[in-house]
Parts: C-alpha cells; sequence; structure tokens
C-alpha cells in the first residue's frame, strides 16, 4: 500500500462535517470538565453513535412503512 505524501495544505482534504463535530465535541469537554478526558470521549462518540444509529432506524421504519400496501390483509399503515 503506498501512502501519499503530503507537500501542502492543498493537498489535504477535510469532511465537510469535520469542524462542526470538533466544535461540539470541544465545548462537550469543555462544559463537563472531566477527570478522565479519553473515558469521557469515548462515551460521548458512544452517544453520537447511538443517536446517528437511533435517527437512521426511524427513518427506515418510517421510509418502510410508506412502502407497505395498504390494501391488502394484514397491513397497516
Amino acid at each position: 500500500m503506498e501512502v501519499e505524501r503530503i507537500f501542502s495544505a492543498d493537498q489535504i482534504k477535510i469532511h465537510p462535517e469535520l469542524a462542526s463535530i470538533l466544535r461540539q465535541y470541544t465545548k462537550a469537554v469543555i462544559r463537563a470538565n472531566p477527570d478522565d478526558v479519553l473515558d469521557f470521549s469515548w462515551n460521548y462518540f458512544r452517544q453520537k453513535i447511538e443517536e446517528g444509529d437511533a435517527k437512521r432506524l426511524g427513518e427506515w421504519r418510517a421510509e418502510a412503512s410508506n412502502e407497505l400496501p395498504s390494501d391488502e390483509p394484514g397491513f397497516t399503515n
């Protein structure tokens, strides 16, 4: 696996959501002022993942319920 060397800042590609994620995380750490930042961070991002999973699951369920045929017996919308 060849690693591309970075020679200038123009070569660095930053995901558009990264700044917002880091800003929210930094604020949470400052507010909580935890004794164990690593443990706090693990819990913080685990919660964010669970929230994202719940949101995606809700969207999936809503989408799936809209696709169910309502005129067949046993199906309800």
